[in-house]
Protein backbone atom coordinates (compact mmCIF):
# COMPACT_ATOMS: atom_id res chain seq x y z
CA UNK A 1 0.00 0.00 0.00
CA UNK A 2 2.64 2.50 0.80
CA UNK A 3 4.84 1.50 -2.19
CA UNK A 4 1.19 2.47 -4.31
CA UNK A 5 1.32 5.76 -2.39
CA UNK A 6 4.74 6.63 -3.08
CA UNK A 7 4.67 5.80 -7.32
CA UNK A 8 1.15 7.89 -7.28
CA UNK A 9 3.23 10.77 -5.23
CA UNK A 10 6.15 9.89 -7.82
CA UNK A 11 3.83 9.96 -10.50
CA UNK A 12 2.26 13.35 -9.76
CA UNK A 13 5.54 15.02 -9.59
CA UNK A 14 7.28 13.90 -12.74
CA UNK A 15 3.65 15.74 -14.28
CA UNK A 16 4.47 18.78 -12.39
CA UNK A 17 8.17 18.91 -13.85
CA UNK A 18 7.03 18.01 -17.28
CA UNK A 19 4.66 21.22 -16.73
CA UNK A 20 7.30 23.29 -15.58
CA UNK A 21 9.58 22.37 -18.30
CA UNK A 22 6.85 23.40 -21.00
CA UNK A 23 6.41 26.35 -18.91
CA UNK A 24 9.98 27.36 -19.08
CA UNK A 25 10.24 26.12 -22.85
CA UNK A 26 7.38 28.75 -23.71
CA UNK A 27 9.10 31.60 -22.17
CA UNK A 28 12.33 31.18 -23.68
CA UNK A 29 9.98 31.07 -27.02
CA UNK A 30 8.20 34.29 -26.38
CA UNK A 31 11.48 35.82 -25.26
CA UNK A 32 13.45 35.12 -28.66
CA UNK A 33 10.07 36.57 -30.58
CA UNK A 34 9.29 32.93 -31.37
CA UNK A 35 5.98 33.44 -33.81
CA UNK A 36 4.32 30.23 -32.91
CA UNK A 37 5.06 30.89 -29.39
CA UNK A 38 3.33 34.80 -29.29
CA UNK A 39 0.44 33.36 -31.10
CA UNK A 40 -0.23 30.94 -28.48
CA UNK A 41 0.57 33.79 -25.87
CA UNK A 42 -1.93 36.14 -27.88
CA UNK A 43 -4.74 33.39 -28.38
CA UNK A 44 -5.06 32.14 -24.34
CA UNK A 45 -5.30 36.35 -23.90
CA UNK A 46 -7.17 37.47 -26.67
CA UNK A 47 -9.46 35.32 -28.13
CA UNK A 48 -13.37 35.41 -26.36
CA UNK A 49 -14.67 32.86 -28.56
CA UNK A 50 -16.56 29.72 -27.36
CA UNK A 51 -13.98 26.92 -27.75
CA UNK A 52 -16.46 23.88 -28.70
CA UNK A 53 -18.09 25.59 -31.55
CA UNK A 54 -16.45 29.47 -32.56
CA UNK A 55 -12.55 29.29 -31.81
CA UNK A 56 -10.62 26.04 -34.03
CA UNK A 57 -8.08 26.89 -32.20
CA UNK A 58 -7.90 23.33 -30.31
CA UNK A 59 -8.59 21.03 -33.21
CA UNK A 60 -5.59 22.67 -35.20
CA UNK A 61 -2.17 22.26 -34.57
CA UNK A 62 0.63 23.61 -36.06
CA UNK A 63 1.27 20.77 -38.53
CA UNK A 64 -1.78 22.18 -39.75
CA UNK A 65 -2.60 25.25 -39.11
CA UNK A 66 -6.42 26.33 -39.76
CA UNK A 67 -8.03 29.93 -39.42
CA UNK A 68 -7.67 30.32 -35.89
CA UNK A 69 -3.94 29.62 -35.59
CA UNK A 70 -3.44 31.57 -38.95
CA UNK A 71 -5.27 34.38 -37.59
CA UNK A 72 -3.00 34.55 -34.40
CA UNK A 73 0.11 33.63 -35.87
CA UNK A 74 -0.33 36.72 -38.19
CA UNK A 75 -1.08 38.88 -34.96
CA UNK A 76 1.84 37.53 -33.83
CA UNK A 77 3.50 38.69 -36.61
CA UNK A 78 2.33 42.18 -36.84
CA UNK A 79 2.67 42.65 -32.88
CA UNK A 80 6.47 41.39 -33.34
CA UNK A 81 7.45 43.46 -36.51
CA UNK A 82 5.71 46.90 -34.55
CA UNK A 83 7.78 45.79 -31.32
CA UNK A 84 10.56 45.66 -33.43
CA UNK A 85 10.53 48.65 -35.46
CA UNK A 86 9.82 50.92 -32.59
CA UNK A 87 13.37 49.12 -30.30
CA UNK A 88 11.18 46.53 -28.22
CA UNK A 89 12.59 43.61 -28.05
CA UNK A 90 10.58 40.49 -27.31
CA UNK A 91 11.09 40.21 -23.43
CA UNK A 92 10.62 44.02 -22.86
CA UNK A 93 7.17 43.02 -24.98
CA UNK A 94 6.34 40.81 -22.80
CA UNK A 95 6.90 42.32 -19.38
CA UNK A 96 4.59 45.17 -20.93
CA UNK A 97 2.26 42.65 -22.22
CA UNK A 98 1.98 40.75 -19.19
CA UNK A 99 1.45 44.01 -16.62
CA UNK A 100 -1.64 45.07 -18.71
Amino acid sequence: MANRRADEIQSQIDILINQKKAIEESEIALEDGGERAWADFLHSKQCQANHTDQCGWEYESWERPGYAREEFLKKARSVLAQAKYEGITPKMLLKVVRII
